[in-house]
């Protein structure tokens, strides 16, 4: 009888000592796969961020195209009138030396 629990325990004991042995390779896995999701986590962030940056540098960009855009647009509107002034004045420069040499041939001045 005392062979056979002493058998009986070792049973167990070899068990166990495989249990244990299953838990400590099954936590050093756990270990690595942190590990190594740490590593994955630090290469998202570092991607993410430098995706929050091309989105910041694009915005920026775009800012800065609209403002031009609205710059040139504003000076496009200053040059238009610009010319409109001058070719009102042009043809009311015209107008007013044909008006002149109409009223002097009237008139019979030299």
């Amino acid at each position: 009888m005392s062979d056979e629990r002493q058998r009986m325990n070792e049973r167990r004991l070899e068990r166990l000592e495989k249990n244990d042995e299953k838990i400590f390779n099954s936590l050093e896995d756990i270990k690595n796969g942190q590990h190594t999701q740490e590593l994955v986590n630090q290469k998202m962030t570092y991607t993410l961020d430098k995706i929050n940056e091309d989105r910041d540098h694009e915005k920026k960009v775009k800012k800065e195209r609209e403002r031009k855009y609205e710059e040139e647009k504003n000076n496009r509107k200053k040059d238009f009138k610009q010319i409109k002034f001058m070719v009102f004045g042009t043809v009311l420069t015209i107008i007013g030396s044909i008006l002149w040499a109409l009223i002097r041939m009237v008139f019979g001045f030299e």
